[in-house]
């Protein structure tokens, strides 16, 4: 039988249970009224470094060195060297049988340094100073600009299987030499072209003498687009034009060509000789032969493409020298680099930018992210009191170095 002191804790527990409900009841419907009286509208403002840079379709991360290594290439001449693949790379090597620097791959795994022009004369860099004075071309090159006059010599394939070298032979002429990287030997030769620039997909060349031609390297196929002539305009008379070289007249003239990403524009910078301060860019259909002439206020140094319609320029651009954006359709040069760069380039899947700049005493090694728009995240990676003339992205575009006292230094990064 229900005692009366059961009864009273019952009851007691039934009214804290009843209080409880309503509490909760009460603030539900608290919370409810409120909701429906606030103003929606109002706007929330959250900021925008919390979320990806849409520009550049991907999160801005900080360029973290984890793991520095050096690399020794004995007898590098001229800090000249370029990645092949992640274990080979391609270097001017003084030869210790000849005392001549001769074109070379260098294994890093093992340390063996393959000539592949040994016995065949010297290469460009090595004997066309003899004739022409470095500083000579590098003013014709760059006027008062600085310059990384020894960058322009070896031309390795997107694909890593071909090398391209400017080559000099005892009369001074100049004519293009192709290697095969596994053979590490020669296979052809090309009389009087530069400049050249590979294809994208590594099939062949496009490259100057007379004609603006396409050189099919799997084959003996050449396409003669245009005469240079029609492009550029004669500079001298017919008797002269037809014993001229023009490969060396190219060189010391300044002119210098490029391939765009999609393999089907060509573009060309020549200096005009009767302006000090205005250099012609040329577009070139690569299927029709067909162009366009852009009269530039300044001089071009060098051009990076970077997509179908926007160019990477450096040089002086209406008084201000730096590094430009020039969007070709709308013809406008925007400056995103006002300080004058040693040494530039681009990664090869074209999201990153290295670059040097000279500061005070010092040099400081930049990186940042670029796209056809600007760059960001503009970071000092590293500082030396030696000068730095050459910076080189990997194949995998995860690495970057330099050359300090014959010394390579390749940066590896946390976040790539």
């Amino acid at each position: 039988m229900l005692k009366f002191n059961d009864f009273k804790k019952l009851r007691s527990f039934f009214s804290l249970f009843i209080t409880l409900c309503i509490f909760i009841f009460g603030f539900y419907m608290i919370g409810f009224i409120c909701m429906k009286n606030s103003n929606t509208t109002n706007p929330v403002i959250i900021e925008k470094d919390l979320f990806a840079d849409s520009n550049l379709n991907k999160r801005v991360q900080d360029f973290v060195i984890s793991h520095v290594e050096q690399i020794k290439i004995p007898n590098i001449y001229y800090n000249k060297y370029d990645y092949i693949d992640n274990h080979l790379m391609e270097a001017m090597v003084y030869d210790p049988e000849t005392g001549i620097p001769e074109l070379s791959i260098f294994d890093k795994n093992n340390n063996n340094i393959s000539y592949l022009n040994k016995n065949m004369g010297s290469s460009y860099i090595g004997k066309i100073n003899l004739g022409y004075s470095e500083q000579k071309i590098m003013m014709n090159l760059y006027s008062d600009t600085s310059s990384n006059y020894n960058e322009f010599h070896q031309d390795i394939s997107p694909d890593g299987q071909k090398i391209l070298e400017l080559f000099a032979n005892d009369d001074y002429t100049i004519e293009t030499k192709l290697y095969d990287v596994a053979l590490k030997e020669e296979t052809a030769t090309y009389d009087e072209a530069f400049p050249v620039c590979w294809l994208p997909d590594s099939s062949g060349f496009v490259g100057l003498d007379d004609y603006l031609f396409i050189q099919s390297v799997k084959s003996v196929e050449r396409k003669n687009l245009l005469k240079v002539d029609d492009i550029i305009g004669k500079t001298t008379d017919d008797e002269t034009s037809e014993k001229r070289n023009f490969a060396l007249e190219n060189l010391t003239g300044g002119i210098d060509l490029k391939v765009s990403k999609d393999g089907k524009y060509a573009y060309i910078f020549s200096r005009n000789t009767d302006e000090n301060n205005l250099t012609n860019l040329f577009s070139v259909n690569l299927e029709d032969g067909t162009f366009t002439k852009t009269d530039v206020q300044g001089i071009i140094n060098n051009i990076v493409p970077l997509s179908s319609d926007i160019l990477l320029i450096q040089g002086k651009i209406s008084g201000k020298t730096g590094t430009f954006l020039y969007n070709i359709k709308e013809n406008d040069f925007k400056n995103i680099l006002s300080e004058e760069a040693l040494s530039l380039q681009v990664s090869p899947d074209g999201e990153k930018i290295a670059y040097t700049v000279q500061n005070g005493d010092t040099v400081d090694i930049h990186m940042a992210y670029i796209n056809s728009d600007n760059i960001s995240n503009d970071e000092v990676i590293y500082t030396d009191r030696n000068y730095i003339s050459t910076i080189r992205w990997t194949r995998d575009s995860r690495r970057l170095s330099c050359i300090v006292n014959n010394i390579i230094y390749e940066f590896s990064f946390k976040n790539m």
